[in-house]
Order: C-alpha cells, then structure tokens, then sequence
C-alpha cells in the first residue's frame, strides 16, 4: 500500500512523459490564454500546484523571495485561482516548492528551499488548507528541492541544491540528501560535494540499474554533477558532465525526449540556451542537441504540452518577460521556438491541467509584476 500512494504522491499533477507512443504525424502548436493573478506577497519565485484542500480541485503554492510567508492560491476548477491561507516562514528569502505527500495520509505537504535559515522547510498538511512547519538544516542558500525515493524504502526523501556553501576557493558546492521516515521527518541526513553553486536537482534513474540517481546542475561551474545511487543507500563519488556550453545553467529537466526509453536531461542557461543531453544507457550522454530558448532563460521544464504523447520543454525567460515553448517532433528533435508574453521578470514555470480538460496548462511566476501568469491551453 505504501508503494502504490507513494507513486501516487509523485504522480499529483505530473507533467513529464516518458515513454514513446505513435503520437500525431505532426508537432501541432497549443494556443494559450493569460490570466494575471495578483499574488500577496513580494518577489514570487517558486511555484508548485496539488490540491490542499481536499477539495478535488488544483491549488496553487507559492514561495517569495520577499515575503515572510508562502501563499495558498485556492483552485475554482476553471483555470481561476482565489488567495488562501498562508504558511509562516518567518524570515524572508525563500526559494524552490515542491508538492508530496510526505507521510502516506492521503494529503498535500510541501518542501521549501529557505535560504535565511539554510534549511529545508517541511509543511505537514492537514488537508484543509493548513499546516503544521518545520525546518531541517541545509547547507548555505538552498535554493532548489526535490523529492524521491532515494533508498526503496518506501518513503519520500529530500534533495537539496544549496547555492553557495563550501568556500569557492575550494571550488566545491554542496547538495544536502535527507532521508525521509515516511511519516513526515527526515532525521537521516546526506552531504554530498559536486559541483560550484548547485542551482537545481532532479532524482531519476539514469543509468537503468534500480537505484535513483542525482542530476545537479551548477551555474558557476557550469557543468552537471551525476551522483548515483548504490544498494546501500549511498552515493558513488560524483561525475561532472559538460560540453563546455553551460554557462550560468540555473535549471534542469530530465524526461525520454528520442522515445528509446532511457532519461535524458535538458538543461536552460541564462544565455537563452537550452542543451539536451542524451542517454546513452549507461549513465552517460554522448550526444548533446542545442536549442534556443529565451533571454535570461531561469527555469526549464518538459511537460507534454500538445497531446501528442512526447515531452515538449517549456522555459521562463526573465530577460525577455516570455515563456518559450519547444515542441518535440514525430521524427526526433524540437520544433522553432514559440514566444508567449506573460509578466514582468518570469522566474518559474510549471505544467499541470488546471481546469480539467485534459490539456496541461502552464503556471508562471512574475517576480517583477508580483503576479503569476496562469496560461489556459485551448487546444492542438
């Protein structure tokens, strides 16, 4: 039973594909409409959506790099978002939020990326909208999370990408591992040296042996560390990938994009550059694809976007106030690059369907204009 709710927690609004299908004979282009949604609080940055209410309808959760609180935005079903309750973080500058039920009750909880305090922040949810906080150390500016099931334990742990940590003079950074007792606590905690400036993890298993790995990628080394998971629960010694073209890389994704079954990476750079690094199914990637994204590219997701089974990549462009669409085509590859305006300096993009047709709709971030773009897909 544990296994089963544990992929259902991983699975709530999920956007990435990962497997081939047929699909259309065509990349057919989705079309959007914006809804601005003003937001309270200063400097939105992160964004995830699950429903924390209990009310069978899509909510979203907010992080501020500014504000003293993260915000609930209560979903109507249609796409429309009304302010909720809002969870104390008691110091400013915060981060990276994710959504998971961290402890098998069937209800939302959350981990924030809080850098005041280094630590990760773990809200308990009561299924009503509330929450029960608490803090687990990091390292030194935390600035993105993820979870998974790092030891098969049946429970859900942490990752955390910390932005700065050991002095660069070491040229090192540190990603902190906590492991989850799946009730909610995470006691066991992880260090793990890579990269400089860690800005985003992603956990999958890169290199088909079982176990879930650890992508990071690092804006000042500009490279991607690789750490792989072992049957103890450990971790091998970490590799570093890159081809010298990964430039101040804030974020990464990782899906199936050729359809051979195997997870590749697509990493965005402040450049507006986006390289997919592709699996070679053994943990390596022998074969890189460069794309072009959008100026001051922060954030990249893959979400299938235009129903036709495969992963698209979506990114926000802080430089450009865009979200750029990448389609993947029939044939491999992606499509020219489609431009959508949304607000003033867009830091975060995520996909999930926000009104129940079947079509993912994407949900932005808008740390200059204090809002959040919530972009209804109408169709392919």
């Amino acid at each position: 039973m544990h296994a089963s709710r544990l992929l259902l927690a991983i699975a709530v609004f999920s956007a990435t594909a990962c497997t081939k299908h047929p699909g259309p004979s065509a990349s057919t282009p989705p079309s959007f409409n914006e809804r601005r949604v003003a937001v309270p609080g200063r400097n939105p940055f992160g964004v995830a959506v699950a429903d924390f209410n209990s009310d069978g309808r899509p909510d979203l959760i907010v992080s501020f790099a500014d504000s003293e609180d993260v915000v609930l935005m209560l979903g109507k079903g249609d796409g429309s978002f009304a302010s909720g309750p809002t969870w104390p973080v008691s110091r400013p500058v915060s981060r990276g939020i994710v959504a998971a039920d961290l402890n098998h009750d069937g209800r939302m909880d959350a981990v924030l990326a809080n850098v005041d305090w280094s630590s990760a922040m773990v809200f308990i949810g009561d299924g009503r909208g509330g929450s029960v906080p608490s803090a687990y150390a990091a390292g030194l500016a935390p600035f993105n999370v993820a979870v998974g099931d790092l030891n098969k334990d049946g429970a859900l742990d942490i990752v955390v990408a910390n932005e700065s940590d050991i002095p660069t003079l070491v040229d090192r950074g540190m990603v902190t591992v906590l492991l989850g007792d799946g009730q909610g606590k995470f006691p066991r905690r992880l260090d793990l040296e890579g990269g400089t400036y860690p800005a985003d993890a992603k956990i999958a298993d890169l290199d088909g042996d079982g176990w879930m790995d650890i992508a990071v990628v690092n804006w000042k080394s500009q490279d991607i560390t690789i750490f792989q998971g072992r049957a103890d629960g450990t971790f091998a010694p970490p590799r570093s990938i890159s081809d010298g073209g990964l430039g101040a890389a804030y974020s990464l994704a990782i899906a199936d994009f050729d359809g051979d079954g195997k997870p590749d990476i697509a990493v965005g750079d402040l450049f507006g550059r986006v390289r997919v690094l592709y699996n070679d199914g053994a943990g390596g990637f022998a074969r890189i694809e460069p794309l072009a994204g959008g100026r001051g590219l922060r954030c990249v997701i893959a979400a299938d976007l235009n129903g036709d089974g495969r992963p698209d990549l979506a990114t926000a462009n802080t430089a450009a106030d865009t979200v750029t669409i990448l389609l993947a085509k029939p044939e491999g590859g992606f499509a020219a690059p489609l431009n959508i305006p949304v607000g003033h300096l867009p830091r975060v993009v995520t996909a999930a369907d926000l009104n129940a047709d079947g079509k993912l709709d994407l949900v932005v971030t808008n740390s200059g204009s204090n809002d959040v773009s919530v972009l209804i897909n109408n169709g392919f």
